[in-house]
């Protein structure tokens, strides 16, 4: 059963309280919820499904569901406006590693007040009552956040609600699982992340799913700046540690429903489903500058510094094609070598067909 906690009684909003959920709900909210193993295989659309089934159902303001990966919990998708995902976040890791890492017996965390409570992006969507509940099953997946603007959320019905969680929590690890069987099936042998062949599969769905869904992503297309020294001077088997290098550090530090695969070359796209191109251009501003300050060295012991260069595009605000999406990142992409390489370039539609250089 989940024991519900607030420790967050601070005198700033001294009408915040524990609460306690006394309501039955019908059941079949749980087939709609297993539905969802069925009717899809992606991660991304798994996830706007059932937020959007819990939000139907319980009548929810807003309903965010995250996925963790390397220590941090990664927003999957929410449906609050998209100013408000970067804060929405970076409260959710907040309230995860100062509450749940203290060696008390909680499963979950909530806030409730008859005012508006004070976390980020709570003032402006005028938030009374949130509840955040980790996914757990023999490790953490990730996590669910509730919030409302009226304190409707004490319609929950305290054992039930936990078997919902149970259930989605079981979901999600079993398209964990076949995420990692399509991985080993549709991996370029050199760097280990997917191949074009899957490129095409796969962004052709995403197109499918987020035109269906009117979503949003975000297309990246990055490759390694000077390439061709790495090979001349050094030759291909430090060339080739070059591209394994770039490739795991990328993989490592996007999210878990983001994708990169290997293009062509020293050519690579990542898929970047529910952020705009401008959120996206934080996420990558930040692997570009992890990138150059990677230390790589040949066998013989000299140290080589490697840059990358990227251009960033959005569906379906510049393409709803796939080659379209492609064809418009490529452009940023030269829009930033052709500035000086080491950057970031988001497309933007102009008179003159260019990109547009984010300030670096």
């Amino acid at each position: 059963m989940f024991e519900f906690l607030n420790k967050n009684k601070n005198k700033a909003n001294p009408r915040t309280q524990v609460v306690e959920f006394d309501y039955s709900r019908e059941s079949d909210i749980l087939q709609k919820i297993n539905k969802v193993a069925f009717k899809t295989r992606d991660l991304a659309e798994a996830t706007k499904i059932i937020s959007d089934i819990l939000a139907k159902y319980y009548n929810l303001d807003y309903c965010s569901i995250f996925l963790y990966n390397a220590g941090r919990l990664n927003l999957c998708y929410t449906n609050a406006q998209n100013e408000y995902k970067e804060g929405i976040e970076e409260f959710v890791n907040n309230i995860y590693h100062e509450k749940f890492f203290t060696g008390e017996d909680i499963d979950a965390y909530i806030l409730k007040s008859e005012d508006v409570l004070q976390y980020k992006t709570a003032e402006d969507r005028k938030i009374v009552h949130m509840i955040f509940i980790p996914l757990i099953l023999e490790q953490v997946l990730g996590g669910l956040l509730i919030e409302n603007t009226s304190n409707k959320l004490e319609d929950l019905e305290y054992e039930f609600f936990q078997v919902v969680i149970d259930n989605i929590t079981v979901i999600l690890q079993n398209l964990l699982y076949f995420k990692q069987i399509i991985d080993s099936s549709n991996m370029d042998g050199l760097t280990k992340i997917y191949n074009r062949y899957y490129l095409n599969l796969h962004l052709k769905k995403q197109i499918q799913i987020f035109t269906e869904k009117t979503g949003v992503f975000s297309i990246v297309m990055f490759d390694i700046d000077h390439f061709k020294v790495f090979n001349d001077t050094y030759g291909h088997l430090h060339g080739d540690k070059v591209l394994m290098a770039v490739a795991q550090y990328v993989k490592k530090n996007i999210r878990e429903i983001d994708t990169v695969y290997r293009y062509g070359g020293e050519e690579f796209i990542i898929h970047i489903p529910n952020l705009t191109s401008d959120m996206a251009f934080k996420q990558i501003e930040a692997i570009r500058e992890g990138i150059s300050k990677m230390k790589l060295y040949t066998d013989t012991g000299i140290l080589t510094n490697v840059t990358v260069s990227f251009g960033i595009t959005e569906f379906p605000k510049m393409s709803n094609e796939m080659n379209g999406l492609i064809g418009l990142a490529d452009k940023a992409l030269y829009k930033a070598k052709e500035q000086g390489r080491n950057q970031v370039v988001v497309y933007e539609q102009s008179r003159n067909d260019s990109g547009r250089s984010e300030q670096l």
